[in-house]
């Protein structure tokens, strides 16, 4: 609960406030209805903690979890009656579908489109109001798959070599930390890029990358999406907790352990010289104490 509290800090979520204030993708907060409908079903919750525009990664808020068939016509559909606004401004809406495979986008309520090609799309819906300024409504991953029996892949991060299902890490901030998606499961095709994104200016990719946080930030969100061979898109995020740095070795010179080795035989010296001097007045003691 106390990773969730401290992400849902870093979020900026923006639920039918003004559209100059609304430049992320993300628009549906979580704990708010969903009003948008996929084959008749809405899609499950799914919370992204991470701050991220559409031109970047593609990261939406909702998650279609049902696998559709490629050349499948899915079916949309808006239900008015959850949205919390006052009937005379909702009945004044329309809505704008933009699917996420480059056709064009349809105005409506109840939208049919068919992907014709397999892959992860994000589904956006946007609101146009009478003054016909826009506004984000909802954002929904939907997974076009070849055959109804695929397996998606299934991303996981490790750090340093260790994966946590609880998704925290306790790491030191200024060194260099290594984050690798060996963990992930490839699912029915093969992983072809592991994409990671550690602020929302830096984006690397590679199986295994080196990262180092700036001392400055006090804990940081890590984001993994892997994708396969058909376009089939799964992501994993890590919250980075900050400890104290390691404190730095410290190499001894050649010369102060020439110093520190001829202290250490002088003393080995002196202790040998004492006990010698201790056997021989022994031996004395012993030998006088015969002749008397």
């Amino acid at each position: 609960m106390k990773t969730i509290q401290k992400i849902a800090g870093v979020l900026l979520l923006c639920l039918f406030g003004t559209a100059a204030s609304c430049t992320l993708i993300h628009a549906h907060a979580p704990g708010q209805p969903q009003v948008v409908m996929i084959n008749g079903r809405l899609p499950a919750s799914y919370f992204d903690p991470f701050i991220q525009n559409s031109t970047s990664l593609r990261i939406p808020d909702e998650l279609v979890i049902d696998r559709i068939k490629v050349g499948t016509s899915v079916s949309f559909l808006i239900d008015r009656k959850l949205i919390p606004l006052p009937p005379n401004v909702l009945d004044s809406l329309q809505f704008q579908w933009d699917f996420g495979d480059d056709s064009k986008t349809e105005i409506g309520d109840a939208p049919h489109h068919t992907y014709n090609k397999t892959g992860s799309y994000v589904v956006k819906t946007i609101i146009i109001a009478k003054d016909q300024s826009t506004q984000p409504l909802q954002t929904m991953w939907i997974h076009i798959v070849p055959e109804d029996t695929y397996t998606l892949p299934n991303a996981k991060i490790a750090v340093n070599g260790s994966h946590h299902d609880d998704l925290n890490y306790d790491i030191a901030f200024g060194i260099e930390n290594t984050y690798d998606s060996k963990s992930s499961g490839k699912g029915s095709a093969p992983i072809v890029s592991s994409t990671w994104t550690f602020d929302p200016e830096t984006k690397k990719t590679g199986d295994s990358i080196p990262y180092s946080y700036d001392q400055t930030k006090e804990y940081g969100i890590v984001v993994l999406q892997i994708q396969d061979a058909n376009g089939l898109i799964s992501q994993d995020y890590a919250y980075m907790g900050k400890v104290a740095t390691p404190a730095a070795t410290t190499t001894v010179s050649p010369q102060k352990s020439q110093k520190g080795s001829k202290s250490l035989i002088f003393l080995g010296l002196g202790i040998v010289s004492i006990i010698v001097g201790w056997v021989a007045v022994s031996i004395f003691r012993s030998f006088s104490a015969k002749r008397i």
